[in-house]
């Protein structure tokens, strides 16, 4: 017969392991990513047009590189004008602004990380 004593570690293991095949929560939906602020679009932009010219002074983009970069850019500066027409940048707008931002912010990644050189 053994006694509590000796049966103890053996019921915490087992309240442990209890504990542990738990099921896991249901995943839902993912909630959307946060919706930048007009500051934040703003800021986002200048950051990377700045990562831009660095890149082109550093030699990293290509002449050509620059330009398509500085287009996508300059496209998000004409939808943004565009956008705040009415005074002002709605949800769906910043969130949009935000998409077009982080493919440039991809592009300009990829074309500092690439081979080619001044």
């Amino acid at each position: 017969m053994t006694t509590l004593s000796a049966r103890v570690p053996a019921l915490v293991l087992l309240a442990a392991l209890a504990g542990c095949l738990e099921t896991p929560p249901k995943a839902g939906p993912k909630p959307p990513p946060p919706v930048p602020s007009a500051a934040t679009i703003d800021q986002r932009q200048r950051d990377l047009e700045y990562r831009i010219e660095q890149g082109v002074r550093s030699g990293h983009i290509t002449r050509d590189e620059h330009q398509l970069l500085r287009n996508q850019a300059d496209d998000v500066r004409r939808e943004e004008r565009r956008y705040m027409g009415d005074g002002q940048l709605s949800v769906d707008e910043r969130r949009a602004l935000g998409v077009r931002l982080d493919a440039l912010a991809r592009e300009l990644d990829r074309q500092l990380r690439d081979a080619d050189r001044r």
